[in-house]
Formats: structure tokens, sequence, C-alpha cells
């Protein structure tokens, strides 16, 4: 997963007096670190592939069209979660510590999904480029009452 990232402190409390070194000042420091994080996250859909040959454990791939187009087809072992009802379902449905791959409509749809759920406290989340298209054209396995 490739990131691009800016920081952003919620909290200044004179980091750099703090740190000095020992455990205890790199703990304090710790405990300052980002609340809110800013991050631009894409995924080519070979690399979700390769990345699902491999058993690479801990991850999510979230499909945020209509019910309707999620029945039809979907990538295989992915799970529904409308667009519209994303912010809502998003605390319910997701787990945190879990990598989300998310794909929609369109690459604006997908990323207008990813930056919510980096609103709502998500921080392992990247969109996958192309969407399901893409994941046809490398032969990715799909599933749906459409197949």
């Amino acid at each position: 997963m490739r990131r691009y990232g800016e920081y952003k402190l919620s909290r200044s409390t004179n980091m750099a007096n703090s740190h000095n070194g020992t455990k205890e000042s790199q703990n304090t420091l710790a405990k300052q670190l980002p609340i809110s994080v800013m991050v631009e996250a894409k995924l080519t859909a070979t690399e979700l592939k390769y990345r699902l040959e491999s058993n690479q454990p801990n991850l999510t791939i979230v499909d945020i069209r209509a019910p309707k187009s999620f029945d039809r087809e979907h990538i295989k072992g992915a799970i529904s979660v409308p667009f519209s009802r994303l912010e809502d379902l998003a605390q319910s449905s997701l787990t945190h510590h879990r990598n989300i791959y998310i794909y929609g409509e369109s690459d604006e749809q997908s990323l207008h999904g990813l930056q919510i759920l980096l609103s709502t406290g998500f921080i392992n989340v990247a969109q996958i480029i192309g969407g399901l298209t893409t994941w046809r054209e490398i032969a990715g396995g799909t599933e749906g009452i459409g197949i």
C-alpha cells in the first residue's frame, strides 16, 4: 500500500522540550502523536490480488456501491457497506486494526468513501484504483447473482 500523508498534531505540549532520549520521554512523545491523520492511500488491483493470493491476513474489502450492484457482482470476499450509509455503518461493520480496501462506482466515489472512513477514525484505508472494472481486467475473482 502506498501512502502519502500529512500528520497534524491536535495537542501542542512542547514536544521539543520533552524529548531527551529517555524511555519515559519517548512514551510521553508517543502519547502526543497525531490524533487527526490525513492519508491518501491507493492500491492497484494487481497489488490487492497479490495480497489475497499470498494469504496476507488482516484485510477487509469494502464495496460502497448500491446494494443491487453489489448483489449483481462484487470482488470475491468483499462486504457491502453502501456509500449512502458508510458513515453510519462504518463503526459497527468495520474493524479499526484491519487494512481496509475500498471501491465504488468510480474512483471519485471510492476516494470520497476513503475520506469518510479517515474522518471517522480509520487509518489503514486504501482506495482500489479502477475498482471492479480493473479487478475484472486482471482476472480477479468475483461473485454475485449476475455471474
